[in-house]
């Protein structure tokens, strides 16, 4: 009979569609873009204070120069954190888009599951080499370089995020348009 996990049936054969696999892949893609917004975009912007906001607060006026060491740290402290849970759940769709790379039989469906994988594992990467660069900027204690990743790590970088998996989800309406 099998089971499920993730909410995708395991150990039982199972004809999937064009259409079943890319709504998978843009449930799982949407899926990963709330998690990032929720776990990490969000809370970096509660975490800045709204003075260093563009009007539209959208983009970071490049304010950190100015901030405090007291100010700057604590920024750093908060990233870890948000970082890890963006991380974890980034990990858990990973395995999901594994499972359905399992499942599939044909090359070409099998390649774009694996190349959607392949970005969200890139993602996690990035992520975590900024949870790294932040975990030591608390530990050093210099305020130029504190300043310098928290303008990239919670103003530039969650944006960005949420660009590229925009632009993954088009990929994916663009692949399998080609198809019909």
């Amino acid at each position: 009979m099998g089971f499920k996990i993730f909410g995708i049936q395991i150990g039982q054969e199972q004809i999937i569609t064009a259409e079943e696999i890319k709504n998978k892949l843009l449930k799982i893609v949407s899926a990963a873009k709330a998690d990032i917004e929720r776990d990490f975009v969000n809370p970096a912007k509660k975490l800045i204070p709204e003075r260093f906001w563009s009007e539209k607060g959208k983009r970071l006026t490049s304010p950190f120069e100015r901030m405090k060491y007291s100010e700057l740290k604590p920024l750093c402290v908060a990233f870890i954190a948000t970082e890890r849970n963006a991380h974890k759940n980034l990990s858990i769709h990973i395995a999901e888009l594994q499972l359905l790379e399992k499942r599939i039989k044909k090359r070409d469906f099998n390649e774009k599951v694996r190349w959607v994988r392949q970005d969200l594992e890139a993602w996690t990467i990035s992520l975590n080499d900024t949870y790294k660069t932040a975990r030591e900027l608390t530990i050093t204690d210099s305020r130029d370089k504190m300043g310098a990743v928290v303008t990239d790590y919670l103003g530039d970088i969650p944006s960005r995020l949420v660009k590229r998996i925009i632009e993954l989800q088009q990929k994916i309406e663009r692949w399998f348009e080609r198809l019909n």
